[in-house]
C-alpha cells in the first residue's frame, strides 16, 4: 500500500507547481483515512520530511496480505480550495508498477518492491526508503492556493481497501 501512498504523493508533487524560484509548495498534512482493510494490506509507517523548501523525502513499510493484481484499482482526485476538481482519475496496480514514466524508475531505484512490471505484486512486505521529491519532479505551471489529494485503493468488488489525503499549499515567494 505504501507503493500506492508513495506513487500518489509522487503524483500530487507532479501536479504541483511553477518554477522553484517562484514558488513553495507545502506538504501541510498527510492521513490516513479510516477503514483499511487488513484482509488486503498492513500499514507500519509513512513518513514524508521536508527536507529543504520543495525537497521532500519519503520512507514507509506495509505488508500485502495478498497478492495485488491489475484488479485492485487506485482513484485519486485532487481538488483545490473552493473544491474544484483540478485532476480526477484512476491506475491499475500492475500498470502502476510496469509504468516507464521517470517518476516510477526512479521509485524502484530507493523501494523495496516487486521487480518493476511484475504482476500481480505477491503478498509480502514492502518499503519505500528515501524517496526524494525535488523541483525536479514537479511540473511547470499551477496556480497558488491550497490543493487536497484523496486516494482510495478499492478491491475487484468496489471495497474499500486504504486511503489517504493529503493538504497541500502552493505559495509564490
Amino acid at each position: 500500500m505504501h507503493l500506492i501512498c508513495g506513487w500518489i504523493l509522487i503524483a500530487f508533487s507532479s501536479f504541483h507547481v511553477l518554477q522553484s524560484a517562484v514558488y513553495d509548495a507545502t506538504i501541510d498534512e498527510f492521513h490516513q483515512e479510516p477503514g483499511t482493510d487488513h484482509d488486503y494490506v498492513i500499514l507500519d509507517t509513512v513518513r514524508v520530511t521536508r527536507k529543504s523548501r520543495n525537497h521532500y523525502q519519503l520512507h514507509g513499510s506495509f505488508r500485502l496480505m495478498q497478492n495485488w493484481g491489475n484488479d485492485i484499482v487506485v482513484h485519486y482526485e485532487i481538488v483545490n480550495q473552493r473544491n474544484v476538481k483540478v485532476v480526477n482519475g484512476k491506475a491499475f496496480v500492475c500498470d502502476l508498477n510496469g509504468s516507464d514514466d521517470p517518476i516510477t524508475l526512479s521509485v524502484h531505484k530507493t523501494a523495496h518492491f516487486p521487480p518493476h512490471g511484475e504482476c500481480p505484486m505477491p503478498k509480502g512486505n514492502y518499503s519505500l526508503n528515501g524517496y526524494e521529491l525535488t523541483d525536479e519532479s514537479l511540473p511547470p505551471m499551477v496556480p497558488p492556493g491550497k490543493f487536497v489529494l484523496s486516494i482510495r485503493v478499492e478491491s475487484p468488488e468496489g471495497k474499500h481497501i486504504v486511503a489517504y489525503k493529503v493538504y497541500s499549499t502552493i505559495k509564490y515567494v
